[in-house]
């Protein structure tokens, strides 16, 4: 990364995710900071050096899902072991989407399905301090999430969220590069940005699922804009975290559920790390993995095909109901498509996956984007922390030369009804990276639940 470009990731670190310095109106173009590049624990800060085919463990990982039988019955949520947490959620307000049972009522007990951690992580996380989300602590991803839908025609509607009061299926999130702490990885204190990225990446699935977030000890923005480097240790430290998050979740609350995967940029990398050696080898747990949506990383596949490379059984997700698949994208605009030395949409062998979430099939599809105030320029004044422009942007999945990614394109026509651009641009080699997991999370959230009720089938 050059300096310049690193003085451009720091500046701008959470834009992404934040919604601190946003104003009443949606056409002012804040700027906090954002989110910041996809490193994992395993490799180095460059997205687009992913593993060659067939391998795993890349820093933005691989894609996909498997055949095999749909996730068993939906118990009632299991406490945490040696906590005051892990109640049931409580019941939300009027409008809440309540989800169908998974499997058939009286079903056996699931087998507890359990992952190889270290021994110093074996109860990290029966503290719910180390959890952003959990239900009975579900404050951070169900709250300050009121959007204002806008529309051509000039109508505007609060949109209130409401989460859902009986989600059959759960959503683990792994957030993105936010950490502002010192040194080369963060500490357990969870700050503003972490808890800012919770809620405006992870939270709007509380719709459809229980939400899981754990913290982790990721390598920080300072370390990746050039400040202390991370040794061979630092790096593990994150993906050993999220794996005893991860057992702690399978062993206290799946108890046979299905469960959406969920990351952008550094928890994708993780997430697909995990999925490479954890899931994708192991039947048991490759038929509770729902999906997993891997936002704003490169995952290779053979060319022309949906299934190999980084993962060897699970196939990229290219139908609404299909299940025990794996979307990935990286976002790029219609006039700036990746350049030679773009961070993501390529991949060392075969080509990166894209899979728009509003035309799995292919094609065109217009969007359901859900942005904070300080990423789109213009629109009308708008009192809720974030706005929905509908038929405002549009997104393909396009090929060109060696890369592979979301190609988005605005619709506004001059309106002033609806915002006149998205404010996300750090960079021809990073692309609308900012936005990855808004640009489409209306889409990303219904789409969960559609995957969800095919496994359950």
């Amino acid at each position: 990364m050059t300096r310049w470009m690193q003085g451009i990731a720091s500046t701008l670190v959470l834009l992404a995710c934040s919604g601190t310095d946003n104003q009443p109106s949606a056409g002012d173009t804040a700027g906090s900071s954002a989110l910041s590049t996809a490193t994992s624990s395993s490799t180095t800060e460059h997205p687009a050096s992913t593993p060659s085919s067939g391998t795993a463990g890349s820093s933005d990982g691989a894609v996909g899902g498997t055949t095999g039988s749909g996730p068993t019955s939906k118990p009632s949520t299991a406490p945490t072991a040696g906590t005051s947490g892990g109640t049931s959620a409580p019941a939300a307000s009027a409008g809440a989407v309540t989800s169908t049972t998974a499997g058939a009522a009286g079903a056996a007990p699931a087998e507890t399905i359990t992952l190889k951690v270290t021994a110093d992580r074996e109860h990290l996380y029966e503290d719910n301090t180390k959890w952003l989300c959990l239900p009975g602590q579900e404050e951070l991803c169900t709250t300050n999430l009121d959007a204002t839908i806008l529309r051509a025609d000039g109508t505007m509607e609060v949109e209130h969220h409401m989460p859902a009061t009986d989600p059959s299926f759960d959503c683990f999130y792994v957030y993105p590069t936010v950490s502002n702490d010192t040194g080369a990885v963060a500490d357990w204190k969870a700050g503003t940005e972490e808890k800012e990225c919770v809620t405006a990446q992870a939270g709007r699935y509380s719709r459809v699922c229980r939400v899981f977030a754990p913290l982790y000890r990721q390598v920080t923005l300072g370390a990746i804009n050039g400040g202390a480097m991370p040794t061979a240790t630092d790096r593990a430290l994150g993906y050993d975290d999220v794996i005893a998050a991860f057992n702690h979740y399978l062993t206290h609350y799946n108890q046979g559920r299905g469960f959406v995967l969920v990351g952008h940029s550094q928890g994708s990398g993780v997430l697909s790390r995990l999925i490479a050696a954890e899931i994708d080898g192991r039947p048991e747990l490759r038929k509770r993995m729902v999906s997993a949506h891997l936002l704003g990383t490169s995952v290779a596949v053979p060319e022309g095909k949906d299934v190999g490379g980084t993962y060897k059984n699970i196939p990229v997700c290219r139908k609404d109901d299909q299940a025990y698949c794996v979307l990935a994208y990286a976002t790029f605009r219609d006039s700036a498509p990746p350049p030679s030395d773009s961070k993501f949409g390529k991949v060392a062998n075969g080509r990166a996956v894209c899979a728009n979430p509003a035309a799995l099939g292919g094609g065109k599809a217009v969007l359901t984007p859900y942005l904070h105030l300080n990423q789109v320029k213009g629109g009308p004044r708008v009192t809720t922390p974030f706005v929905s422009p509908r038929d405002f942007i549009q997104g393909q999945c396009v090929d060109r030369d060696v890369y592979t990614y979301l190609e988005l394109s605005t619709m506004n026509g001059g309106m002033s009804t609806l915002p006149s651009d998205v404010s996300a641009d750090i960079g021809a080699t990073w692309g609308l990276h900012l936005i990855d997991v808004h640009i489409a999370m209306g889409n990303l959230v219904d789409l969960a639940a559609k995957q969800a009720a095919a496994a359950m089938h």
